[in-house]
């Protein structure tokens, strides 16, 4: 199978020859952490696409937790030479998101406004969504006292900042627990 440039991209990355869906999940897995008394959960979505944040959201809607969720979900690079179409929010079922479970919504990055209208739009109350353009502002905007989880939707292109992110609220999170 011929691979495109993001698929190459991975299995470089990666080290093998898989076809472009093995690698980018070989690459980028899923995973829990457990902070002090927190639990942090990364997700990665795919820019572009609705079928992994419809499952994320789907996943902190049956939650039983208060869980904050931080937006990470877009294509970075191509923000710095083109306009990126956001269309595909629309296709998500943010309506999910709007419940018990879900205490904070914290979009960050060059489309955390695309991010808060979509939002607004499935009657998500104002007071719970945070909206930060730049990422190194999450680690303050996130409410420790009031969620027992953060659960991070990002996608693969965000990985780095995401990763120095959820240090820095660990950190945070060590500190308040004085771990």
């Amino acid at each position: 199978m011929k691979k495109g440039l993001f698929g190459s991209l991975f299995s470089k990355i990666a080290g093998n020859d898989k076809d472009d869906t093995q690698t980018v999940e070989s690459v980028f897995n899923d995973y829990d952490e457990i902070v002090g008394r927190w639990n942090i959960l990364v997700r990665y979505g795919k820019e572009k696409t609705p079928e992994l944040s419809e499952k994320v959201f789907k996943e902190l809607s049956e939650r039983s937790d208060r869980c904050a969720l931080i937006l990470m979900d877009y294509n970075q690079k191509e923000q710095i030479k083109a306009s990126e179409n956001m269309s595909w929010l629309y296709d998500v079922d943010y309506e999910k998101l709007n419940c018990n479970s879900v205490c904070q919504i914290v979009t960050v990055g060059k489309r955390c406004y695309d991010y808060q209208i979509r939002c607004l739009m499935a009657g998500i109350s104002e007071t719970i969504i945070d909206c930060l353009g730049v990422v190194e502002a999450a680690k303050d905007a996130v409410r420790l006292a009031d969620i027992d989880t953060v659960c991070f939707l990002v996608a693969p292109s965000v990985s780095v900042s995401m990763e120095a992110l959820k240090e820095e609220l660990k950190a945070r999170m060590k500190k308040e627990e004085e771990i």
